[in-house]
């Protein structure tokens, strides 16, 4: 298949998540970097209130995740991120399977409104 390779460079290894394979996820805004950082210098990773993470699968949503944290510098991204959900018109269920799903392919402390840091 001609171009097939467009979306790894040269010098990138097999696992390698670039911006032309995830372009279309990063457009239907499944979850944004958008540069900021908490207060305790950590990113902001905010999955938006978009009516369509439900849609995303397993597979999108891995290569969605290694290419968004890995933008920020290695010793930044190692100290980890915030994660905002963002479901103001929805209900607590799809807040719930969104952590869920971010649950199954990372190990981290979660805040959530109202109560201390949990271990996932």
């Amino acid at each position: 298949m001609e171009g097939s390779n467009q979306s790894r460079s040269p010098d990138c290894g097999p696992s390698c998540i670039t911006i032309d394979s995830v372009v279309d996820l990063v457009f239907q805004e499944f979850a944004i970097l958008t540069g900021s950082k908490s207060l305790d210098d950590h990113y902001l990773m905010i999955f938006p209130d978009r009516c369509n993470f439900h849609m995303l699968s397993d597979d999108a949503y891995r290569r969605l995740m290694v290419y968004l944290t890995s933008i920020p510098p290695m010793q930044d991204a190692e100290s980890g991120f915030v994660i905002i959900i963002d479901r103001r018109n929805d209900k607590w269920n799809s807040v719930k399977s969104t952590l869920l799903k971010i649950s199954v392919s990372i190990v981290s402390q979660v805040v959530t409104p109202g109560s201390s840091k949990q271990q996932l």
